[in-house]
């Protein structure tokens, strides 16, 4: 079967009767426009997301289709992650201008009040220096609770080094 849109939620009232058949997606996947799939039942589940969707992403429990009883439901794989609140302003403020710097996921849950970012050896020991304190936790990351504009990295800057003679540009 082609999907080509998502059509609503599992806890939406018009599926309480359905029965679930979900889709694995990875995170750092759920932006993608193609997916082909097999659902926990054995369905073959091509995705082509609308332009509109896919900058949206995939979320935890999203319906994708209707088979029979069946709904077809996106279920976000749960990854490694870096969990972590922080009170401190300053050093909230420095976190966030090294996450936007290193142009890493970032994530805030607000029925927790909680960071998390995908786990990374070197943003662990970031953490570590800003003596911040943090778990690692298995968490789903759903696209709702991302902080940033976009996934992708579509600007360019100049990345110094050594001197303001030797910059080299990167995109």
């Amino acid at each position: 079967m082609l999907i080509e849109h998502i059509i609503g939620n599992s806890n939406d009232p018009q599926f309480k009767n359905n029965s679930i058949d979900r889709v694995n997606i990875e995170w750092y996947d759920s932006k993608n426009k193609l997916h082909r799939l097999t659902s926990q039942k054995g369905r073959d589940v091509a995705i082509r997301l609308s332009p509109q969707d896919q900058n949206r992403g995939l979320w935890q429990g999203d319906v994708l289709a209707v088979v029979e009883n069946d709904i077809i439901v996106v279920d976000i794989v749960p990854s490694k992650c870096l969990v972590l609140s922080c009170d401190n302003k300053i050093k909230l403020i420095t976190l966030c201008y090294e996450t936007g710097n290193r142009h890493a996921p970032f994530y805030y849950m607000p029925e927790t009040e909680k960071f998390i970012i995908p786990y990374d050896r070197p943003f662990e020991q970031l953490l570590q220096k800003l003596n911040l304190s943090f778990n690692i936790e298995n968490v789903q990351l759903d696209n709702r609770w991302r902080i940033c504009a976009s996934a992708g990295h579509n600007h360019s800057h100049v990345h110094m080094k050594g001197s303001y003679t030797n910059a080299v540009a990167h995109e």
